[in-house]
């Protein structure tokens, strides 16, 4: 089959196309053929070695995709170690999720952890109230655009979108931010206040981390809360 391989830490130099045997389901596994591979932040990571946990080589990256199992299902899959980018994979049954018919396989790979973390964010970490101003960091992002748009359908009360390009905060627009913020504002605190309508924001989404995080806490109103999830400037935010 048709891989993408690494097989020494790098930037995107580093994947390979190759050819590798299919890989062999174990008792109660599925295998895979992969419509769609997702791509995410974390590949960058692994690819570089920097991720959460030590990556080990050789190794396919890809964490998620989409596909039909040797009996016809349409299922969307996580990936226990890499393997997604490929041309099948195998998963575990217990993270296999069939795919509604009225469902594309890119909407259940943008779904199954984009989707499912923006939902998180909302519901469980920072539990958004009616009413309540959302600030979203990296609004172009996978997280970020659905972040935008379930925060406007929990009942957000004012969304601001943070974004890098003029491309990215009018998509952010079109997606129901009410403002928006250029990421390399210089005070972020100031810069959130202002979209806010002059008032302190009740719920930041950040990922970026660094003087982001620091500038986003102390534009938050009391009670306010920060539902961090990464650390794109690869920046560890103050103590």
């Amino acid at each position: 089959m048709r891989a993408i391989q690494i097989t020494e830490f790098g930037g995107p130099e580093v994947l390979v196309p190759t050819e590798l045997p299919d890989p062999e389901p174990g008792p109660g596994q599925l295998l895979v053929d992969v419509a769609l591979s997702g791509v995410n932040f974390a590949d960058t990571h692994q690819a570089e070695n920097s991720y959460l946990s030590p990556s080990d080589l050789p190794m396919v990256p890809g964490s998620e995709v989409a596909g039909r199992t040797g009996d016809g299902r349409r299922v969307v899959g996580l990936l226990n170690g890499g393997g997604g980018y490929a041309q099948r994979a195998v998963v575990d049954p217990n993270l296999a999720y069939d795919i509604p018919d009225d469902v594309t396989d890119a909407a259940a790979l943008a779904l199954v952890v984009q989707g499912a973390s923006a939902w998180l964010l909302l519901r469980r970490t920072t539990r958004i109230e009616p009413g309540e101003s959302v600030v979203v960091h990296a609004a172009g992002g996978g997280v970020g655009t659905l972040a935008v748009q379930l925060a406007r359908r929990f009942g957000a009360g004012r969304v601001i979108a943070v974004a890098s390009t003029g491309d990215k905060r009018d998509l952010a627009l079109e997606l129901g931010a009410d403002a928006v913020v250029d990421s390399s504002a210089p005070d972020m605190t100031t810069a959130l206040i202002d979209a806010n309508e002059g008032r302190r924001v009740d719920i930041v989404l950040d990922m970026v981390g660094g003087r982001i995080t620091d500038e986003s806490v102390r534009a938050l109103a009391p009670f306010g809360r920060l539902g961090f999830y990464g650390m794109a400037s690869r920046e560890q935010p103050s103590p």
